[in-house]
């Protein structure tokens, strides 16, 4: 009877411990930190992780033909895109890590753009300046404040973006036959608007009579609800990239 008696609380004490018990946390992966071991996941804050996504950034900016500057809050350049790189000498000017302008009166512009930059928590919005040239139109360089809350000077606290009017954009006759139904004959004649020629000059590259453009430019209008070429243009404009 007591040995029946003992072996019943026995059970109802490992019963209880098993309801106590805190649970089981799933094994770690391997190679993750040990127990009593601070986790050292990646985020938005490491150094590495930053980089990586500011080198994706300047190679965007770099395949949709624009130039871009990384800036740390000193205005200090920490590093730049090919294309960026292109105008070197030709609108922009590089002094070691400083950036000027080859125009000494859009120097003065651009130094007091670069002093824009502030840190983080006092962000203000981007600003932009003409950088003349040469024997060509003036470029256009637009600084935007990034989100690192740092002021470390390898921390990269701007971003100048550089824009070349003689770059040319036009978007691409896929995106406008998924964007409107164009035909592909349509898609060809847009694009063609986008780049600044007349429908003689589309005539002529395609061997499309003009009579049979017109045609298809009423299409377009209808398919894109403008009523004139120049609306069209304000339009394509907006989707090239």
């Amino acid at each position: 009877m007591g040995s029946e008696k003992s072996e019943g609380e026995t059970a109802a004490r490992a019963h209880q411990e098993e309801i106590e018990a805190p649970p089981v946390s799933p094994q770690a992966p391997e190679g993750s930190p040990g127990k009593g071991a601070a986790a050292s996941w990646p985020d938005a804050s490491d150094g590495p992780f930053h980089q990586v996504q500011f080198d994706s950034l300047l190679d965007t900016l770099d395949q949709i033909g624009n130039g871009a500057v990384l800036l740390n809050a000193a205005g200090q350049v920490l590093d730049l895109n090919p294309a960026a790189r292109r105008h070197v000498g030709a609108g922009i000017a590089l002094n070691r890590d400083r950036l000027g302008a080859s125009d000494p009166r859009s120097d003065a512009e651009l130094q007091a753009l670069l002093r824009s930059l502030k840190p983080y928590h006092s962000r203000s919005r981007g600003r932009s300046v003409a950088l003349s040239r040469s024997n060509a139109p003036p470029l256009f360089a637009h600084v935007l404040q990034l989100n690192v809350d740092s002021n470390a000077k390898t921390a990269a606290a701007g971003l100048l973006i550089l824009t070349d009017p003689l770059v040319r954009r036009e978007p691409s006759p896929a995106l406008l036959a998924q964007a409107f139904g164009f035909t592909p004959a349509e898609a060809r004649l847009a694009s063609g608007l986008a780049q600044g020629l007349d429908l003689q000059e589309i005539s002529e590259l395609h061997r499309v009579s003009v009579g049979t453009l017109r045609v298809q430019l009423k299409s377009i209008f209808a398919k894109t609800q403008t009523k004139r070429q120049a609306q069209l243009a304000v339009l394509l404009a907006r989707l090239s990239f």
